[in-house]
């Protein structure tokens, strides 16, 4: 009885279609649909509806090129990427590899979020020195 687990269960990916022809040089546009930064995923639907089986790619933390301390992708943002085939769970599933702006460009959103940050003594100072923690019943 019943199929679903509730969410936060952990479904087997999608399965990729026996008749898809993956081609790794092809470049796909789409737009980010969900990212979640603390866990290091999320999802991208492709621009060209129909090319990709279920429309929606798993792209991971690791896939996105940047110089970024924390790489992340923000939600409805324009992207580029290519495909891969990689097996999870014992299932081959597509992934989106070399995530970039559209154009190629390396994707940079960490300067955007600093700058709604505050800083003690500015943005790009690190304090030195020894730590010394205070135990008051010593």
């Amino acid at each position: 009885k019943g199929g679903g687990g509730g969410g936060k269960g952990k479904s087997r990916p999608a399965a990729v279609p026996d008749d898809f022809q993956l081609n790794p040089a092809a470049v796909y546009t789409g737009s980010v649909s969900a990212y979640y930064k603390f866990s290091g995923y999320g999802f991208i639907v492709p621009e060209q509806l129909g090319v990709i089986p279920n429309d929606k790619v798993f792209v991971f933390w690791k896939n996105i090129k940047t110089q970024d301390r924390y790489p992340t992708l923000m939600k409805d943002m324009q992207v580029q990427f290519t495909l891969q085939v990689v097996e999870k769970q014992g299932v081959k599933t597509l992934q989106a590899d070399n995530v970039s702006m559209p154009g190629g460009g390396m994707i940079s959103v960490q300067q955007e979020n600093d700058t709604q940050k505050t800083f003690v003594g500015g943005q790009n100072l690190r304090y030195t020195g020894t730590l010394k923690f205070f135990l008051p019943k010593q």
